[in-house]
């Protein structure tokens, strides 16, 4: 089993500009934990939904980051933070988040002054990719096949240096495996949230893959939050925080998802220091930092 280590940086660093009350997590946080099994080969999403990259080439001048998610608010989140994507969903380039859940984890990495969320990393540019949404009310997710090759587009098409994953599917997909194989081979990190089942859950994929840095939850105590799942390999806040809605302002939640937000943040800053970084050396700074802090 992987040894998890405390991720703290100092949680008041990590929480700065976010309330730590005893809020629980909101009813829509709860109904939508995106790791249960949001991406299914049940999709409703077109086969054809596929990015052609008409849009993508954008040259900025620091770390990006792809956001394989919901999509991103602009009523939330400055449009100056967030790159051209697209919507593996319904095939078009409309990445507006219709849920929450990617704008909550896009607030943690560049902030939300709406909602007085106070980015981890400001400088970073994010990459909406949606590979869940919602149409006529109900969830509607891509198949694992898909997801797969929103992780290649995120290398070929967008030139992502991070991909964060905040969702998984319950099985060994063969061709999410090879996607993942592929961004470890072009030297692009994945990270990923374990899950919220708690100890003993079905491991959530790609977070269970051997090239991915897999995420769980901590209290603002710093103590291992009760659902995270287990080989989580560092722990970050994912439990009393608050963080921005799509439609601007705080709310409650909590989540494996959220910690991998703080995770992919701290990684960018790092990448802004050191860009030469592989996966394999950037991983093992963050947890030889976190190891620093206590290991759990």
């Amino acid at each position: 089993m992987k040894k998890a280590f405390l991720f703290l940086m100092s949680i008041a660093i990590l929480l700065t500009g976010c309330s730590t009350g005893s809020m629980d997590a909101s009813p829509a946080s709860e109904s939508f934990s995106v790791m249960e099994d949001v991406v299914s080969s049940d999709s409703e999403a077109p086969l054809d939904a596929e990015s052609d990259g008409s849009s993508a080439k954008v040259d900025v001048d620091g770390v990006k980051i792809a956001l394989l998610d919901t999509g991103i608010s602009t009523k939330a989140i400055d449009a100056s933070h967030i790159l051209p994507g697209y919507n593996y969903v319904t095939g078009t380039e409309d990445t507006e988040d219709q849920i929450n859940h990617g704008t909550a984890v896009a607030s943690v990495i560049v902030g939300c002054e709406s909602a007085k969320v106070t980015g981890i990393a400001p400088e970073a540019y994010l990459i909406p990719l949606v590979i869940v949404t919602k149409q006529d009310g109900e969830a509607v997710s891509v198949s694992p096949e898909q997801l797969a090759q929103a992780i290649r587009d995120s290398i070929d098409i967008y030139q992502a240096d991070i991909i964060n994953v905040s969702l998984g599917i319950r099985e060994d997909d063969p061709a999410l495996r090879e996607a993942i194989a592929y961004a470890d081979k072009k030297g692009i990190s994945v990270i990923s949230a374990v899950g919220n089942d708690g100890e003993g859950g079905r491991p959530y994929y790609p977070a269970s893959y051997d090239t991915v840095l897999a995420v769980g939850s901590c209290d603002k105590n710093g103590e291992k939050s009760s659902f995270t799942q287990d080989d989580a390999q560092v722990l970050a806040p994912g439990e009393h925080i608050m963080l921005a809605s799509r439609n601007g302002v705080p709310y409650g939640i909590r989540g494996t998802s959220f910690a991998t937000g703080y995770i992919s943040a701290y990684a960018a800053k790092i990448l802004a220091e050191e860009p030469a970084l592989t996966p394999e050396k950037l991983y093992r700074k963050i947890i030889e930092e976190a190891e620093s802090f206590g290991n759990v």
